[in-house]
């Protein structure tokens, strides 16, 4: 197996905290947490290696740097957190450029900001400063450029915040984890031979 091409990559996430799958709450509760934050639009760029297996068939390693977090503009609060992300895939080629790709990633959060005038029923409660998950893209490349979309799906949940949903005596503690999707051009620095 040999490295055939590098691709250099920049481009934008959008990012947001969503309720980790699996955890029990009622769907009004699940609703009020979706609708409290706002996604943000951040940076990111990252560098591939591209492994051709067979003729249509790669193994690509990508390392990124990204920005992820969320906001909510009601009470100036924002969220933003630096990743280093290694992302393993494997991808197909579907015909002439265009290229569909499963795989996983694993980061590690080097440093956040937070920015919060008021918080209105919510506490920090838990952070985690690893992020795990599942991805997909579908990236289309003419000669040296390529652009490309792609999914990313958290399984662990970053956040544990304890929330005291309609003013109650209780509060219900929940996991959240990333959804990110990305959109990005990307540069092939030499061709395959």
């Amino acid at each position: 197996m040999k490295c055939t091409h590098y691709n250099v990559f920049v481009g934008i996430n959008s990012t947001s905290l969503v309720p980790r799958l699996g955890d029990s709450f009622l769907e009004s509760e699940k609703s009020e947490i979706n609708n409290f934050y706002q996604s943000s639009i951040l940076p990111f760029v990252g560098i591939q290696s591209k492994f051709r297996l067979t003729g249509n068939l790669a193994f690509n390693v990508e390392s990124q740097i990204s920005f992820k977090g969320q906001k909510r503009n009601e009470i100036d609060y924002k969220e933003r957190s630096l990743y280093f992300d290694l992302i393993p895939s494997v991808d197909v080629n579907l015909f002439k450029g265009l290229n569909f790709g499963i795989g996983g990633y694993v980061g590690i959060r080097a440093h956040s900001y937070f920015s919060e005038k008021f918080t209105v029923n919510l506490k920090e409660f838990q952070r985690s400063d690893w992020d795990y998950g599942a991805m997909v893209f579908v990236s289309y490349a003419f000669d040296r450029l390529m652009l490309r979309f792609s999914y990313f799906h958290g399984l662990n949940p970053v956040n544990k915040r304890l929330y005291n949903f309609g003013g109650g005596p209780s509060s219900t503690l929940v996991g959240k984890q990333y959804k990110v999707y990305q959109i990005d051009v990307g540069y092939r620095i030499n061709k395959d031979n």
